[in-house]
């Protein structure tokens, strides 16, 4: 027989007073009075769409046609076909992932993200949202397409006036992070420093004692 320690048993019930760091597919199915969805500029996976050869269950496989006397290689219209079926199905899991974050919270639900350039990402997808097709808009797909990222989604949900009533965004500016960042570390430095003189005061006075 192995001797294998296989930890304790939990004993935390959901309302149990903490914080829980988890994925959101361990999330599916419970309920939290507050929740944060983090990451959320983090891009999609797009890999399974991209290299010289894609593959797909129902639509088999797309290749790049390579043309050695010009030297050239471009995708076949086929592989295009494929790619973006291939990007939809990707688009289509990462909404029902999306729905089940947002519908994780019973009174508050906040969304992250670190932008490079916050003003810019909202500048461009304003102006994808004006491009998008009389049909995009008809049935409902306006904008999902072209997003690379959940912030981008959310991005163009605020041009929905409806939907910008209901959320409040908040941007932080890095350097006003690190700033604050650099004030905590300056006060620990002075509080472990403040210790530091009281250990040193105290081991010399029982030091003194001692003679």
């Amino acid at each position: 027989t192995y001797d294998i320690d296989f930890g304790e048993v939990s004993l935390l019930s959901e309302n149990e007073n903490l914080v829980r760091i988890m994925t959101i597919h361990k999330s599916k199915g419970l309920e939290f009075p507050i929740v944060f969805v983090s990451d959320t500029t983090r891009k999609f996976n797009c890999n399974d769409e991209r290299g010289n050869i894609i593959l797909h269950p129902d639509y088999y496989i797309g290749l790049t046609v390579v043309d050695r006397k010009k030297r050239t290689k471009k995708d076949s219209f086929y592989k295009k076909i494929i790619a973006r079926k291939i990007h939809r199905e990707m688009l289509g899991e990462e909404l029902r992932i999306l729905y089940v974050a947002a519908t994780r919270a019973k009174e508050q639900l906040y969304f992250t993200g670190v932008f490079d350039d916050y003003e810019k990402q909202k500048s461009d997808m304003e102006v994808q949202a004006m491009k998008t097709s009389k049909e995009q808009k008809a049935t409902g797909i306006a904008g999902i397409t072209y997003a690379n990222s959940i912030s981008q989604w959310l991005l163009i949900s605020l041009k929905d006036k409806d939907v910008a009533k209901k959320i409040e965004v908040e941007v932080v500016l890095a350097d006003a992070i690190l700033e604050d960042k650099s004030m905590e570390m300056v006060e620990e430095h002075f509080e472990i420093q403040q210790r530091l003189e009281q250990l040193e005061e105290y081991l010399w006075e029982n030091e003194l004692e001692e003679y």
